[in-house]
């Protein structure tokens, strides 16, 4: 019998181990948010309070305030695009409440929501409690993750911080606090599997090769070439993702691969590896790791996404992401390590480069 009663404490704290580690493991479809706002607005109970004892909503490091609301940005954050929707929540700033010279401040926030319940985060006390059900959605086209007009209130530990920092004993556990609403904006990952293509432009192939510089491709990294001419070589580079970060809807971050490009003339070589694609509204660019420049990054050259395309399929999980179209023109960094290294005096910064065909892959 005792036997049989340890085999089955044994066999219920494995269970239960196993139950817990799929609690708190994170979820394989989980997306991350790396941007947005979450906004606090206090209620008339709340804000009755706050009159009679004098206290004002303050914040630092960022958070607006005015009035009665609070503002925080969203640093980062993971959850889920699919019902039953949760978040956690990143927030920069600070809230604070301030009475006279006395002030309570909340600092380490965060926005947690899980299904039907959220709550707002001081470290590991909660301040307010909130009921989320039906509150919380998608974005359209899984840009992001919204709550609005989620109901929130003061917990016992929420009231009992203000209350003797203050001094008061105004606030009240359970009290009806106000709204809460966010827009919590998402990032997207690039994964294994995506390719970038650029064609070099034939004019700058050619005044390489002029010089005596020929360009190979640095594993895993592949080159592609069909002459129709000696001055069409139509040399292209093919470079796999290997990661970077978008903003979803914004379009801007990073694209970056493994592999890269091998310049030789004679028994000079050098390289461009670790390519990476920085994408912005405006100031876009193409960059390397340069052996030629004690391996640091390097400038290679401007990228216009004048006439790009883009075609985003996003799910709550992931999908693609892939660009194309682009011109890139040559930079100062690239130009003069061209000119001084190798003599090629024929180039300069703003020389055309190529042109991005194709950008990016699969995301998360």
């Amino acid at each position: 019998m005792r036997i049989n009663r340890t085999r089955r404490r044994v066999v219920l704290a494995l269970a239960l181990g196993a139950v817990t580690m799929l609690l708190v493991a994170p979820s394989a479809g989980a997306a991350t948010f790396g941007g947005g706002k979450v906004k606090l607005s206090f209620g008339k109970s709340f804000a009755k309070a706050l009159k009679a004892t004098k206290t004002r909503v303050r914040g630092t490091g960022g958070t607006v305030t005015k009035g009665r609301t609070a503002t925080f940005t969203i640093r980062s954050g993971t959850g889920t695009l699919a019902s039953p929707y949760s978040a956690t929540l990143d927030l920069g700033g600070t809230l604070d409440f301030k009475r006279g010279k006395r002030t309570k401040r909340f600092k380490s926030l965060d926005e947690v929501v899980s299904g039907s319940k959220g709550r707002f985060k001081s470290g590991k006390s909660t301040i307010f409690s909130e009921a989320t059900k039906g509150k919380v959605a998608a974005e359209s086209g899984f840009t992001g993750l919204d709550a609005r007009k989620v109901r929130i209130k003061l917990t016992r530990s929420g009231a009992r911080a203000l209350n003797r920092k203050l001094r008061t004993k105004r606030f009240k556990r359970n009290m009806t606090a106000g709204t809460l609403r966010f827009d919590a904006d998402r990032s997207v990952t690039f994964q294994a599997g995506g390719n970038t293509r650029i064609a070099i432009d034939n004019g700058t192939a050619v005044k390489l090769g002029g010089c005596g510089v020929s360009l190979t491709a640095e594993a895993p990294a592949t080159r592609t070439t069909a002459p129709t001419s000696p001055t069409t070589p139509n040399v292209k580079f093919n470079f796999p993702v290997s990661g970077g970060v978008l903003t979803a809807k914004g379009l801007e971050g990073a694209i970056q691969h493994s592999g890269g490009i091998r310049l030789t003339k004679g028994s000079k070589t050098s390289t461009l590896t670790e390519v990476e694609l920085a994408l912005a509204q405006s100031g876009s660019s193409f960059s390397a790791i340069a052996s030629d420049a004690s391996n640091q990054r390097i400038t290679v050259g401007a990228l216009n996404r004048t006439g790009q395309t883009v075609q985003r399929q996003y799910t709550a999980t992931g999908t693609s992401l892939t660009f194309t179209g682009g011109a890139l023109t040559l930079g100062v960094q690239a130009a003069t390590l061209l000119q001084q290294n190798y003599g090629c005096s024929n180039v300069a910064p703003g020389d055309p480069l190529g042109t991005l065909e194709t950008a990016g892959g699969p995301i998360k």
